[in-house]
């Protein structure tokens, strides 16, 4: 492995810093995580990484049984072995050496959808039902009597979860409401007739559910500072972060249905519940995109839950 050696003596900062010059048009968010997954090979394997003479990236299989025996959740062991094939990409490693990464790689993310799709499976059995969600948060909308900031947030937050199509969350935390006709053209929610929609670069949602609308009204004329969709407090003008929202959600669920539900849970309950409505390949297609799925698995997967 020739190619290695003008990079044995790197330190992490080193690697960060090619890394940087590599992907310049790369997120912060990126080049954060790239870093943060070479310090984790270096708790993994009590070594700083220039003393390791990169040989964690010279046995995928090695080095994924190592990540496995570690402390790290799955989802972290498979972040953090995708950025070591991104190593060996930057460094130039030969053809066959990536893809001996890539493999493993591809196996053990095959694992995991398999296992997802079990367990999803399983827990749609014990889901509730879209409809008596739906119920439950048209009536508290019907009772709303100067609710808090906290009260209407929740409640939003997870109105627009179930008397909409569920989108990821990073999609929610990206909504911006704007202040004039010199907005951009995604990413944002705007009102046509009485009625929101949702915009983002592959996504133009109409909100057709008027307690939705009505509620939504109420939230960004007098609630809202901000020009961001969705805020953490009453006087903040900056919009949530993914984990603040995932929190929220799990808080909001757990106030109004005495039970917590995440963002994925309520997902699953919205399409089972479009499922039955027994749409065909292409509004299948549509639907899974909106919902934020690569491809129309999951949507047959609930299919023989339903069946």
């Amino acid at each position: 492995m020739a190619y290695l050696k003008p990079f044995l003596n790197y330190t992490a900062l080193d690697f960060d810093k090619y890394h940087r010059n590599a992907f310049k048009n790369a997120s912060e968010k990126t080049h954060t995580g790239f870093l943060q997954s070479l310090k984790r090979i270096e708790k993994i394997f009590e070594n700083k990484i220039e003393n390791l003479n990169l040989t964690f990236i010279k046995d995928p299989k090695d080095l994924f049984l190592k990540l496995i025996q570690s402390s790290y959740a799955e989802n972290t062991n498979l972040t953090t072995f995708t950025h070591m094939l991104k190593l060996l990409k930057i460094i130039d490693a030969p053809l066959q050496d990536y893809n001996n990464f890539q493999s493993v790689l591809n196996y053990h993310s095959s694992k995991r959808e398999d296992k997802n799709e079990a367990l999803m499976s399983e827990k749609m059995q014990f889901l509730p039902e879209h409809e008596t969600l739906k119920n439950i948060i048209e009536n508290k909308i019907n009772s709303l009597n100067n609710p808090s900031f906290l009260e209407m947030k929740q409640l939003l937050i997870v109105a627009i979860m179930v008397l909409a199509p569920t989108l990821k969350i990073s999609s929610y935390i990206r909504f911006k409401i704007p202040m004039n006709s010199n907005h951009a053209n995604s990413n944002i929610i705007i009102e046509e007739d009485d009625h929101y929609r949702l915009i983002t670069n592959d996504l133009n949602l109409r909100i057709n559910n008027m307690k939705l609308n009505g509620l939504l009204k109420k939230w960004i004329n007098e609630y809202n500072p901000s020009n961001f969709l969705f805020i953490g407090s009453e006087s903040s003008m900056r919009g949530m972060n993914c984990k603040d929202f995932r929190v929220a959600v799990s808080s909001a669920t757990k106030s109004l249905f005495d039970f917590e539900l995440n963002n994925n849970e309520l997902k699953h309950i919205y399409m089972k519940y479009l499922l039955s409505l027994d749409p065909d390949l292409k509004q299948t297609i549509i639907l899974s995109n909106i919902l934020g799925y690569k491809n129309t698995n999951k949507m047959d997967t609930l299919k023989l839950v339903l069946d």
